[in-house]
């Protein structure tokens, strides 16, 4: 009994955990991306800021939003209206939330996310599309968040990597999504 009563535990707090990173809520957040010395001049770069030790100087979102907005503009530009993608969160979570997943969304809406692990098909709403994706990293920059690393696509702007942690002094509630293998369903 209490095997499963840890289990429904566990499962229940990844649940609050991923409606909490749907949406949006969260302590603050922080631009971090690595620029790829490779890029082209105009693909949007990522940036590493970490929240100052004074918790009542907020940092400039600029440096934040910039690559976001770059991003965003090379993805709306790529019109992407049906496309698939491998998404793995990495949380402390049970498998079934940090199996790669291959989730396809056509017009914005998460039509399947099938366990890549398990072999069985998820719950859409579990996950994110890019367009939800960016939502988040958005969240996380109005949010203030203590660390927010991102890296971009240079070619259709889409989050390849995304590291949120909302509060530097709080244990586990950072998270982490890897996209990859992103194509267009015809």
């Amino acid at each position: 009994m209490r095997n499963n009563t840890l289990g429904t535990t566990t499962a229940s707090l990844c649940l609050v955990l991923a409606a909490v990173l749907a949406t949006g809520c969260g302590d603050d957040t922080s631009g971090s991306e690595t620029p790829d010395a490779a890029a082209p001049a105009d693909a949007p770069q990522a940036a590493d800021a970490a929240a100052p030790a004074d918790a009542d100087t907020k940092l400039d979102a600029a440096p934040r939003q910039q690559p976001l907005e770059a991003a965003q503009a090379l993805w709306d530009a790529a019109a992407l209206s049906h496309y698939q993608f491998t998404y793995q969160r990495s949380c402390l979570c049970l498998p079934e939330f940090t199996n790669p997943t291959r989730i396809e969304v056509e017009d914005g809406t998460i039509t399947s996310a099938f366990d890549q692990v398990a072999m069985v098909d998820r719950e859409p709403e579990n996950y994110h599309s890019v367009e939800q994706l960016f939502d988040v990293i958005q969240d996380a920059i109005d949010e203030d968040a203590d660390r927010i690393t991102v890296t971009y696509d240079d070619t259709q702007g889409f989050p390849t990597d995304i590291f949120i942690d909302y509060s530097l002094g709080t244990a586990d509630e950072e998270f982490s999504v890897t996209v990859k293998d992103l194509r267009t369903v015809e």
